[in-house]
């Protein structure tokens, strides 16, 4: 069986915001690591999932993903899950194409 994750990488402008922001937290609070691998800005759409037949889950993906060019949404503030690792994360205010991809 395999798992998976599905999310949206973020691009362009949003993706330099996102990167921008997580490098100027990380200088302020002298937070080690967090900049150590490359940062890549996204949004989780589904997940942790497991299936058996992951080729069909890729499919369906591609299918549905192939209906959006522009997703926007707007970044809310901040949140963070309290678990190790401890993670700090965007609160995405979600627009109905960002919902209707979820």
């Amino acid at each position: 069986m395999a798992g998976f994750l599905v999310e949206f990488r973020m691009h362009g402008y949003a993706k330099e915001y996102a990167k921008e922001i997580v490098y100027s937290v990380a200088k302020k609070f002298r937070v080690r690591g967090v900049t150590r691998k490359r940062v890549v800005p996204h949004i989780s759409l589904y997940g942790p999932g497991r299936t058996n037949d992951i080729r069909k889950v890729i499919s369906v993906v591609e299918k549905v993903g192939h209906k959006f060019t522009l997703v926007p949404f707007s970044i809310r503030g901040f949140g963070f899950f309290d678990k190790i690792p401890k993670v700090i994360y965007f609160d995405i205010n979600p627009s109905q194409e960002l919902e209707e991809l979820r």
